[in-house]
Formats: structure tokens, sequence, C-alpha cells
């Protein structure tokens, strides 16, 4: 970025120097790239020359003399628009240049930071050096002690060292006993790792039957949860249907207690009437009683008077049985009495004129009385008695339809139903467990074997390394002893053996 602004610095510092008038604008020569109409000009000077000479025209003249006016003009224009387009591209070579002067202070500013702080950091380092190399010598001196002690020492080691190896030689002899009985080992799992890959010759079939077998018992498991859960749907259907019945017999039990409390109300109501048609009864015999009285002297006429009324009232008595059957045998209504009586009387005034004046008005006004109460009370009996007959057929029409819908043995099936498909379910959810169970033996069984596998696979595998190190290791101690046969220093027979111990380590750890 430096050497760019230094080079944008030099050719602003140029471009300046080449500026001159007018604010730093180079001059305007009489080239004629720069006032191009002056060679268009130049045959007109000329003909004008021959033309002062010919006399031409004032009108010429003068349109001539306007087109360089308008020449003259352009010319202006060009140089203004030139002078703008100078002086912006001045500003922006100044812009510039301050800009590469500013940026070369901030990176000048930056660089002696720079070096202040790479100063400080050597000033560290130099410092951290010289602590270091006071430490390194007193290491120093410790080594150098430490390694006059082992010097001392090293004597005592070989000695050591020499027994050692003596001891080692006797394990080498057991090492080799050892490395028989394991070649026999290694001879033994061989063949049995031979038998083992023939009998999983022999067990592939096996597998894969059981595998086949799996897929048969998976199918018939997705059968029984689809015959469970069509079950579980009965089920669900039959419990609605009980309810749903429950439902029934409850609401023909709760019309039942209202038609037996409305036939008890017709009851205490019927009982009522009778009651009233007793106290009827007994009026209508005290004004018999008065009128027989009365009419002692008629025995004649009272005689056909009883007849009729005899008649009339077992007219009356049967077709009130016959229209009333369960109502119970009633003594003669006073409306009949009284009927009787009133058709006497008529006979009585037909023939005499006696009987206008036994009848007076209080007997005719309780007559008449005593007849509407009758007519009325019988009226609302008939109905009371129409509406009992009706909700007692209505009872045992419903009686009959329950012991035609037998309900009960209705919802007794649906309970054994449901019993039995609970027990059908229970037993295809052991069988399925069963299922479950022997494939997951199955599975373990084949893991197993896999797993006893692949341990006799690595256990072989890691015979073979062991004893191939073994040979190794003995055939580079044979070498080393045929080519080592010069005398040898304590230091080197000190490293050998060194290394030797640790072959023999390394082999014992290896078995």
């Amino acid at each position: 970025m430096t050497s760019s602004g230094a080079e944008s610095h030099e050719g602003g510092a140029e471009y300046l120097g080449s500026m001159g008038w007018n604010g730093g604008l180079t001059s305007p020569s009489m080239e004629e790239h720069f006032y191009p109409f002056l060679i268009e000009r130049r045959p007109s000077y000329m003909e004008e020359d021959e033309e002062e000479h010919e006399d031409e025209d004032l009108s010429l003249v003068l349109e001539k003399k306007d087109k360089d006016l308008l020449l003259a003009a352009e010319l202006g224009k060009a140089l203004l628009e030139r002078n703008d387009q100078l002086m912006k591209a001045k500003d922006a070579l100044e812009e510039e240049l301050r800009e590469t002067l500013e940026t070369i202070e901030q990176e000048k500013h930056d660089m002696r930071l720079k070096m202040e702080v790479q100063e400080s950091e050597w000033r560290a380092q130099v410092a951290d050096l010289e602590s270091d190399l006071a430490e390194a010598r007193l290491q120093m001196q410790q080594l150098l002690s430490e390694q006059r002690e082992c010097g001392r020492e090293s004597a005592s080691a070989a000695q050591e060292l020499s027994e050692q190896n003596q001891r080692l030689v006797e394990q080498l002899a057991q090492a080799s006993q050892v490395e028989q009985a394991l070649n026999m080992e290694l001879k033994s799992l061989r063949e049995e790792n031979r038998d083992l890959t023939i009998s999983r010759g022999q067990f592939a079939p096996c597998l894969q039957s059981l595998r086949s077998e799996n897929v048969l018992l998976l199918e018939n498991k997705k059968e029984m949860e689809s015959q469970t859960k069509q079950l579980q749907d009965e089920n669900d259907n039959v419990q609605n249907q009980l309810i749903s019945a429950k439902e029934g017999i409850f609401h023909l039990q709760r019309q039942k207690k209202d038609a037996e409390l409305q036939v008890q109300q017709l009851q205490l109501e019927a009982q009522k009437l009778r009651d009233s048609q007793r106290t009827l009864q007994l009026q209508v015999k005290e004004l018999q009683e008065e009128l027989h009285m009365r009419d002692s002297q008629f025995s004649t006429h009272f005689s056909l008077h009883s007849e009729i009324q005899q008649s009339t009232a077992g007219q009356d008595h049967e077709m009130t049985t016959e229209a009333f059957p369960g109502l119970p045998c009633l003594p003669p209504s006073p409306y009949n009495l009284q009927k009787m009586g009133r058709n006497s009387v008529e006979t009585q005034s037909i023939t005499s004129d006696y009987m206008d004046t036994y009848l007076t008005e209080r007997e005719g006004d309780l007559l008449r009385d005593s007849e509407e109460e009758t007519i009325r009370l019988q009226d609302k009996v008939t109905m009371q008695h129409v509406e009992l007959t009706t909700l007692q057929e209505e009872v045992q029409r419903l009686q009959d339809l329950l012991q035609q819908n037998n309900l009960d043995s209705i919802a007794k099936q649906a309970v054994l139903d449901r019993d039995e498909a609970l027990m059908k379910k229970g037993e295809l959810e052991q069988e399925l467990a069963r299922c479950q169970m022997e494939k997951e033996s199955l599975n373990l069984q084949l893991l197993s074997t896999i797993q006893q596998k692949v341990m006799l696979s690595q256990e072989l595998e890691a015979w073979q390394d062991d004893m191939q190190i073994v040979i190794n290791q003995q055939l580079q101690s044979q070498k080393q002893q045929e080519t080592q046969k010069v005398p040898e220093t304590p230091q080197n027979s000190f490293m050998r053996r060194d290394s030797k111990q640790g072959r023999i380590f390394s082999f014992f750890k290896n078995i």
C-alpha cells in the first residue's frame, strides 16, 4: 500500500509540475489537434482574400461571420468543459494525495508501536533466556554429580546383573518348555477350530429353518393381534348392546312404577267414589222412608212403584257390570232409585192429583242435586276405569315384551361371550409370549455360538503372534551372539544385558 501511495504521490507531483497558466492548466498552443476549426477556416481566409478582390455580396459575408461566431462559442464551451474536467481531476488527485499521506503517517505510527512492543518482548525473552541458562547450569552440575554416583553404582549393578542373567537363562529353559506345551495346545486349538467350521456348516440349515420359523411366528403374531382386535371390537359392541338393554329395562321399570302409582291413585279415587255413593244411598233411603211414611195410604201404588224400581235397578246393575267388569258389585245407585221414584210420581200424577201435592219444592231440589252428583261421579268412575284398563293393558304388553326379548338371557350370553373372548385373548397372549421366549433363546444361542467362534479366532491369532515374536527374538539373539565375539567393555556389556533382559521380559509379558 505504501508503494502505491508513493507512486500516486510522485504522479501527482509531476502533474502539478506540468500545470501552468490559469490555475495550473497547460497553456493552449496553436496546434491543429487543440483547435480543429482552424483547418476548416483556413480555406475561408483564402476565400475572403479572393472575395475582397471580387466584391461579393454583403449577405454572404455576414453569414460567414455568424458561422465564425458559432464556432468561437463552441470553442469557448469546449474550453470551459475541459477546464472543469481538469479542476475535478486536480481535486481528486489532491484528495488522493492527502489520504495517501495520512495512511503513510498511520503506518509509520503503527510500525513505531510494533517496534516498541517487539523491543519489550525481546528484552523479556533475553531475561528469560538468562534465567533458563542459570537453571541449565545448575541442572548440569546436578547431572554431573548424578553421573558420578551412577558410575559408583554401575559396578554393583554389574554384579547383580550377572546373577540376574543366570536366573534368566534358567527361565529361558523353562520358557522353551512352555513353548513346546503351547505348540501342542495350538495344534489342539486348530483341530477344534476345524471342528467348529464343520459344525457351523451343519448348523447353517438349522439356522435357516429357525429364521423361517421366526418369520412364521411373526405372521402368526400379526394374525393373533388382528383376531384379538376383532374380539375386542365384538366385546365393545356386546357391552354397548348390554348397556342399551339395561337402559331399556330401567325405562320400562320406571314406566311400570308410574303405571302402578296411577293405578293406586285410581283405586283411591274409586274408593272415595264408593264412599260418596254409599252416603248418597243412605240419603236416598231416608227419603224413601219419608215417602213411605207419607204414602202409606197408597199401598197399592207403592207396590207397583217397588216393582218398577227393582226392575230398573236390575237393568242398571247389569249394564254397570257389563261395562265395568273389574268393579265390585255395588248396590243400586241413587240415580236409579230417584229415577224409579220419579217415574212412580209421574204415574201417580197422571192417575191422581195427590202426587202433585206430595212432592214439595225442597224434595225436588234435593233429588235433582243428588241426580246430577251421581251422574258426574259415574262419568268420572267410568273414565278412570277406562284409563286404568288402558294402563293395565300397557303394563301387560311391556311384560310380554320383556319376556319375548329375554334381556336377562341376552345379558348373560353377552357376559359369557366376553369371558370367552378374554380367555381366548389370554391364551393368545401366552402363546405369543412363548413364541417370543423361544425366539429370544434361539437368538441367544446364535449369539453365543458367534462369540465362541470370535474368541477362538482371536486366541488363535494371539498365539500365532506370540510364536512369531518368540521365533524372531531367538533369531536376533543368535545373530548377535555370532557377530559380537570381540571383548566387550563393561558399559557395552551392561547395555547388551539390559537389552537382552528387556527382550526376555517382553517375551514373558507376551506369554
